[in-house]
This record gives C-alpha cells, structure tokens and sequence, in this order.
C-alpha cells in the first residue's frame, strides 16, 4: 500500500487509517494497528510542524509485510531531520522541568521492533518495523 498526501495536521486521520487498514489485512491484531497508528501520527505530525516551514509539501507513506514484521516507511522533502540523532528524555524529572522535544520519537522507539533513518536524494526517510 502507498499514498501520498499534503503535509498538513487535517491529512493525518485518513492516512492513520489507511495504514491501519492495510496492517489488519496483513493479520496484525488489534493492539499492534493501534500502537501503528500512534506511531504514523506522530512521525506524520512531526513532518507537518516541522519538515517544511515555508511551503507545505508532500509525504508518501508505504505500508507492506517484511517477513515476520510490518513496515512502514515515511518519506518527505522536508528539511534535512534525523529524529534517532535527538536524545532521550530524562523521564526521572518532572514534566515541568523536563526540556520540550524528544518524547514523541522516545514513543515511537518503544512501540515499534526497529526503526531507522536514512536521507536519500534530498529526502528524509523513516522506516518503522512492529513484529507480528
């Protein structure tokens, strides 16, 4: 499965729900689309917020089968931006005292079984792999 949409906060329930669609025809159960669909949201939100600051551009999303895993992958033309360079959050500190940034990739990292980042011919593309 692939689509591609704008890179706006509004495109990203019906991308989620592509995906989750596609995951459940490969037989991923319900817990597994679930956790899928907060990860793509929040990559897709990241890409909206961030990846284009001055004009809004695309994002094409692939979701297939990988052996024993599903995977999906983002891809966008947005500014350069490898979320794995970002440190974890310090979770032992107070919400309050705790610098913005970094929580949302921190989620994605514990949801999926891979994750992993490459810039290829002036775009940014994500992978995230979730075991059956």
């Amino acid at each position: 499965m692939e689509i591609r949409i704008k890179a706006e906060i509004s495109e990203i329930p019906g991308a989620c729900d592509a995906v989750a669609e596609a995951a459940a025809g490969f037989g991923m159960s319900m817990k597994g689309q679930q956790q899928m669909a907060v990860v793509l949201d929040e990559l897709l939100s990241n890409i909206a917020y961030y990846a284009y600051p001055e004009e809004k551009g695309l994002v094409t999303i692939q979701a297939e089968t990988e052996g024993e895993f599903f995977r999906i992958r983002v891809r966008d033309s947005g500014i350069p931006f490898n979320p794995l360079d970002c440190e974890e959050p310090d979770l032992s500190l107070d919400s309050e005292d705790r610098p913005l940034g970094g929580l949302g990739i921190f989620m994605v990292k514990k949801l999926t079984d891979g994750i992993s980042y490459v810039r290829h011919e002036e775009e940014n593309i994500l992978t995230v792999l979730k075991k059956f």
